[in-house]
């Protein structure tokens, strides 16, 4: 798991009578964030629960806030948690229900909440004016692709007069620094590639409607080129290179 630069800015605010909300395209690793919150905050004794709303939608309690408190005040026992909601903008009503809950137990709760979806976001977000507290994840930063990628090379921070020191430090590094650089802009910083055994090289492009046979490439390309996602059409998205 690799620890995002921005969990920094996000822990002061876990003290504090604010929703946390964390908002970022698909992939760019909200999950990743708030599993990390989980383990930091159980880690230091404090109760949490993780719920993913996209695959509990079920559960009668996202229908009802009061059932939805009933059953946090049973798994917490009365004492103060935290409350991490997954793709929250899946729950019907989100903005309304999550206004409720915050309203009738911020003296116990905390509520971080992830989204994918900036639309449904905003929408929801009408309810919570005052009562949040926002965050934008976006793919990795270069030097967050480098901590990922090249765990070993030390990373240094130079002031504008370190002439000298920087010089060094790029006779020792540059080499690798430069591959490194080259793969980040091929996977555009999106955890997944970036972080699989081998950098693969990506493009993203604009597929129109039809089959993969009338994909927009030149022919002789087909068999190298494997689709991440080839259910959505059109999409634009990450398409594999296979080397």
């Amino acid at each position: 798991m690799i620890y995002r630069d921005i969990t920094d800015a996000i822990r002061p605010w876990l003290s504090q009578d604010k929703i946390i909300i964390i908002k970022g395209a698909r992939r760019v690793g909200k999950t990743t964030i708030l599993h990390f919150l989980r383990k930091e905050i159980e880690e230091s004794g404090g109760q949490v629960r993780y719920i993913a709303a996209d695959l509990d939608f079920a559960d009668p309690a996202f229908g009802d806030p009061r059932l939805f408190i009933l059953r946090l005040d049973e798994q917490f026992g009365g004492k103060p948690g935290t409350v991490l909601i997954d793709e929250f903008q899946t729950i019907p009503k989100a903005g309304l229900f999550l206004k409720t809950l915050h309203d009738q137990r911020k003296d116990l709760y905390r509520f971080v909440i992830s989204g994918s979806s900036t639309l449904e976001l905003a929408k929801n977000g009408e309810f919570l004016t005052g009562r949040k507290k926002e965050f934008i994840l976006r793919p990795f930063s270069f030097k967050e692709f480098v901590k990922a990628r090249l765990p070993e090379l030390p990373l240094r921070e130079f002031e504008a007069n370190d002439l000298g020191r920087l010089e060094d430090y790029a006779a020792l590094h540059g080499t690798a620094l430069k591959a490194a650089y080259t793969e980040y802009l091929n996977c555009g910083g999106y955890p997944e590639p970036a972080l699989a055994s081998e950098i693969a090289i990506y493009a993203a492009f604009l597929v129109h409607k039809g089959p993969k046979s009338q994909a927009p490439w030149n022919a002789e390309y087909n068999n190298q080129i494997s689709l991440t996602n080839e259910s959505s059409w059109p999409i634009l998205g990450l398409y594999r290179l296979n080397p």
